[in-house]
């Protein structure tokens, strides 16, 4: 027993001088890296410091949308994307500048631009016998558009394919023959239904670049030009960055 306790002595003490050493290495190691760094911080803070003398004048990191913690927000977009499309300004399409952000949409992913000439509507949240669509775009006799926007989630169980029996039915109720299913995600991912069309958020960015180019209001410039830098700087990135993880995990 009493061999035992001196063994254990022993490998403590040996444990405890092992690990003093250690942490005067590491301490050695840490300074010298604090000096390293002290060396460059009076060039960084001057730096910071011009840059900063810069951007009083224009503000680059400025975006309402961020300020107000609204950017990851699935709901929310899908609101502001409807009301691009709306040409009513007693309903969704405040902007007040007609059928243009809906004629933009359809050049950019090949829709029949004649679809902006009716007064359709845009509806939202619109529910089916089976499922319920984010965004709808439709003019009785002429045509539907349903839009699935995921940003956040994946596709449901079945999903597009009760949304696109759900469409079918719409488009009878309204007497059209033309409709067509868009799903909208931030890198144009294809859905289990291929029915559905695929289009991205950075094509939806180009369409408010057009549209924020076109409008009159200032502040709805201001606003397209706000929300197309949410899309670029906080959705469309993370996407990129997968992709650019998902490459390297393929070539190691």
């Amino acid at each position: 027993m009493s061999k035992q306790s001196d063994d254990f002595r022993m490998l403590l003490d040996g444990f405890c001088k092992a690990e003093a050493q250690a942490t005067k290495t590491d301490a050695a190691e840490a300074n010298q890296e604090l000096r390293a760094f002290r060396a460059f911080f009076p060039g960084y803070d001057e730096a910071l410091e011009r840059w900063r003398k810069q951007q009083e004048d224009k503000a680059d990191d400025f975006n309402l949308l961020a300020v107000m913690n609204l950017t990851g927000k699935e709901l929310l977009h899908s609101r502001i994307l409807a009301w691009l499309l709306d040409w009513d300004m007693t309903s969704l399409g405040t902007h007040a500048q007609g059928s243009l952000g809906f004629r933009f949409f359809l050049e950019e992913f090949g829709l029949p631009v004649k679809y902006a000439e009716g007064t359709y509507r845009v509806r939202r949240e619109e529910r089916g016998d089976e499922s319920r669509i984010d965004v709808e775009v439709a003019e009785r006799r002429k045509f539907v558009i349903h839009i699935e926007n995921k940003i956040g989630a994946g596709e449901g169980d079945d999903q597009t394919n009760r949304e696109w029996r759900d469409l079918q039915e719409r488009a009878e109720s309204l007497d059209c023959t033309e409709y067509h299913a868009l799903y909208l995600t931030p890198n144009g991912m294809k859905p289990s239904n291929a029915n559905f069309h695929p289009i991205s958020w950075r094509q939806v960015a180009t369409v408010l670049d057009r549209f924020a180019a076109e409008v009159k209001p200032k502040d709805v410039s201001l606003f397209a030009q706000h929300y197309a830098k949410v899309l670029r700087t906080h959705i469309i990135p993370e996407v990129d960055e997968k992709e650019n993880d998902d490459a390297n995990e393929q070539v190691q």
